[in-house]
Parts: C-alpha cells; sequence; structure tokens
C-alpha cells in the first residue's frame, strides 16, 4: 500500500509540475 500510494504522490507532483510548467 505504502508503494502504491508514493507512486500516486510522484504522478500526482508530475501532474501539478506539468499544469504549473
Amino acid at each position: 500500500m505504502g508503494s502504491e500510494h508514493g507512486k500516486f504522490r510522484l504522478s500526482r507532483r508530475a501532474f501539478l509540475t506539468g499544469t504549473a510548467a
């Protein structure tokens, strides 16, 4: 579960970064 949560967090961060950029 922790691994999945971390993956989702990374994906979310990448998405936010792409949107901000």
